[in-house]
């Protein structure tokens, strides 16, 4: 099942965003263990930081890597202080220490903020993507393993997208509710960083989850002609025959964007527009003034525009609160896959549209019956024979193992077809 899900999702690994050594997703500094020729042998100092075990700068913290031991941090990589200084330009910023291990910060509470290396230079097997033990291979393979633990413990399969436990308010409309939305829904693979980090972009997200979970084609058309392209290409121009069906589902991933390369090993920054109380932007943001020049902002400030499909409010709205661009939901004059929405945001309002429409159901039995008798379900061809075996998947709870005991003692099995 593990093979199955892995080849069938084939989540990508998370692009390298960070200078060397540390190339990846992980969010710390890398840390290694100071010499016994130096002031502190056994100390933790950040790998960086080659002076800092001679400094007289030390913390004993039980460390998050080995939960009831003590060990020592050295240099600034002990600093307890809320505020650091790192370098901008050439020249020396104060900012606050949450969430960045950069400059002066120390590794926070647990040295939560840091990283363990034992190797002999920090932070390069961590990445290697033949790694079985490395960050960036362990998240690309997080959707195949959620994939065979429901097939394992007879788990319902649509909860490879439903998921069941919801970290945020599911209705939410930046048009007329007041201050930010608490949270994004959790959504199964679909709220995971494998797959949020993997596809770097809304509609991309977008399309891979519509041909991943839904069996969706996205084949560009033939012979065919189109009004001209202006600003909206769900709407006009060629690309509007795949952007008619993708834009729907992209307007439910939104949320989440990565904010270009980063030095000293942090990886990339993800930003959550309009979440919370900390991914906000003054207006200046869609003027594209240092600092929102660059990436998502430039991407943002191109495509969600007024009156599209992917950003279906008013211009006077946008105005008024800039931040109703990330608008999350399918509103009612549109729909998916068929199915109307019922206002829930972010990828679980997508989810909840496939299930709905059934063709998460015929996809995934697909893909069972690819994996077990061979071969693929034609739907064209075989429409009867896909129904048939999906209403058979439903029936027993869409459950792996019923329905591949199913499968195996079928007639058409015995026979070979």
């Amino acid at each position: 099942m593990f093979d199955l899900g892995f080849e069938w999702m084939h989540i990508p690994l998370i692009p390298s965003t960070a200078d060397a050594p540390e190339y990846g997703a992980q969010q710390q500094v890398s840390l290694q263990i100071c010499g016994d020729d130096t002031a502190h042998p056994g100390a933790w100092r950040k790998f960086r930081e080659t002076a800092g075990c001679a400094s007289d700068q030390l913390h004993d913290i039980e460390p998050w890597w080995a939960p009831g031991t003590t060990v020592t941090l050295v240099g600034t990589a002990a600093s307890t202080s809320p505020r650091g200084i790192h370098s901008v330009g050439g020249n020396p910023v104060e900012y606050d220490c949450e969430g960045s291990p950069d400059g002066t910060c120390g590794c926070g509470a647990h040295a939560m903020r840091c990283h363990p290396d034992f190797q002999r230079y920090a932070g390069n097997e961590d990445y290697l993507p033949f790694n079985e033990h490395g960050q960036r291979r362990q998240l690309a393979e997080e959707p195949a393993r959620l994939f065979a633990h429901l097939a394992w413990f007879d788990q319902p399969l649509d909860e490879l997208i439903l998921g069941h436990i919801s970290v945020g308010n599911t209705q939410f409309d930046p048009r007329v509710d007041v201050g930010p939305v608490a949270g994004i829904p959790a959504a199964g693979v679909l709220t995971s960083l494998a797959f949020l980090d993997g596809y770097p972009r809304e509609r991309l997200r977008a399309a891979r989850a519509l041909e991943v979970f839904a069996c969706e084609q996205l084949d560009p058309p033939q012979g065919l002609t189109f009004n001209e392209y202006r600003r909206d290409p769900a709407s006009e121009g060629s690309c509007q025959h795949c952007h008619r069906r993708i834009d729907p589902a992209a307007i439910h991933f939104k949320r989440w964007a990565k904010r270009g390369n980063a030095l000293e090993g942090f990886g990339a920054s993800y930003l959550m527009p309009g979440v919370g109380t900390k991914w906000h932007f003054p207006t200046s943001w869609r003027t594209g003034a240092y600092p929102y020049g660059g990436e998502p902002f430039a991407q943002w400030n191109r495509w969600y525009t007024a009156d599209t499909r992917l950003t279906p409010v008013t211009q006077a709205e946008i105005d008024a609160d800039p931040e109703v661009v990330f608008i999350d939901f399918l509103p009612p004059d549109q729909t998916l896959l068929g199915q109307v929405s019922d206002g829930t945001i972010g990828p679980l309002g997508f989810a909840k549209l496939v299930v709905a429409s059934g063709a998460f159901d015929r996809c995934v039995v697909r893909q069972l019956h690819k994996q077990i008798v061979g071969r693929d379900i034609d739907p064209t061809t075989e429409a009867g024979y896909l129904d048939a075996l999906t209403a058979r998947f439903v029936d027993d709870g869409k459950k792996v193992r019923p329905f591949i005991k199913h499968l195996t003692t079928s007639a058409s099995f015995q026979r070979g077809l």
